[in-house]
């Protein structure tokens, strides 16, 4: 069995962790990768006049933030000597998660019901339901 867990550093994406793991252990032989995607940093920009050293340093910092969510997110499923793999990714969350479930032929995305993304909130579910409705692949919604 293939899970993608998902994560945005949030406490309700350490919750979908926690079921991710869950269900690892139950299934001999799981497959668990961790994915963390950074929005795009021209979201937050918008309208605004940006130099190339401020965007280096965004992305920069942008990346040593994802790095340290999955090291994170990752430790419950190491903890229980079970291999993960880590997937950090730009783009809008919900379209890359499915194509990351589709290229490694996941079995099951697990996503927390809402949490943070980039700098601020994002509509409650709206990740989630965007996901359970794009992907053909099974989607658990963690609450």
């Amino acid at each position: 069995m293939k899970i993608l867990a998902c994560t945005d550093g949030s406490k309700e994406s350490f919750k979908a962790m926690a079921k991710a793991l869950e269900i690892a252990e139950d299934k001999k032989h799981a497959e668990v990768t961790v994915i963390h995607v950074m929005p795009l940093y021209h979201a937050f920009f918008t309208g605004y006049e940006i130099s190339s050293e401020t965007v280096r340093q965004w992305d920069e910092w942008r990346k040593e933030e994802s790095e340290k969510i999955l090291q994170e997110a990752s430790k419950c499923f190491e903890e229980k000597n079970l291999k993960v793999k880590t997937v950090s990714k730009e783009g809008h969350p919900a379209d890359t998660i499915c194509q990351v479930a589709s290229e490694i032929g996941c079995d099951l995305i697990v996503i927390g019901s809402r949490g943070l993304s980039g700098l601020k909130k994002w509509i409650p579910g709206s990740i989630s339901n965007a996901v359970a409705q794009q992907c053909k692949t099974t989607v658990m919604i963690v609450k």
